[in-house]
């Protein structure tokens, strides 16, 4: 979590954690909510909550004994403009859905399963040449490590000329 935070992954939407959302001010309509517990198992990720709501969620939260440092706000991705997302490994290929969902939501409902050569020339139509630049580098550095990931119809995230997000790099 740390290393994407810092965005040694590439793209990723804006973050913040709990108080310095607040500090700053930011009126994203919406954003989700992730908790890492860096003790391991107890990862989740709420979706959707309007920008007014956001506290309420966290006091939940807090009141189900969850670490408020532990807690992070993120900008909320533009699932409706979303063309593909899904898990990329350069061995077994690309578990993806088209389905305008979160990731999991997605995944569950429409999931399909493609080749390596496929998935490449699926990601490669479907990215902007500055997102695919980026995809092939972490191909390269991080081999048969999961990439999961999202591609857009608009730029979006921290970096320009981008249309793809990059959520997370996993090797099991």
């Amino acid at each position: 979590m740390r290393r994407w935070h810092a965005g040694e992954f590439g793209n990723k939407l804006r973050t913040w954690l709990y108080v310095e959302y607040f500090r700053r001010n930011t009126r994203c309509p919406e954003v989700g909510l992730r908790y890492s517990d860096p003790r391991g198992g107890g990862a989740c990720f709420e979706a959707h909550i309007p920008h007014y709501a956001v506290h309420d969620r966290i006091v939940a939260w807090e009141f189900m004994g969850r670490n408020l440092d532990n807690i992070m706000v993120c900008e909320e991705a533009p699932d409706h403009r979303l063309v593909v997302n899904g898990e990329y490994h350069d061995v077994y290929g690309f578990h993806f859905s088209r389905v305008k969902k979160p990731m999991r939501a997605a995944l569950k409902e429409g999931g399909r399963c493609a080749s390596v050569p496929r998935a490449r020339l699926m990601l490669r139509q479907a990215m902007t040449p500055s997102s695919w630049t980026d995809f092939e580098e972490l191909t390269e550095t991080y081999p048969e490590h999961v990439i999961e990931l999202s591609v857009y119809e608009c730029m979006l995230g921290v970096l320009p000329g981008r249309n793809t997000i990059i959520w997370e790099v996993r090797n099991y």
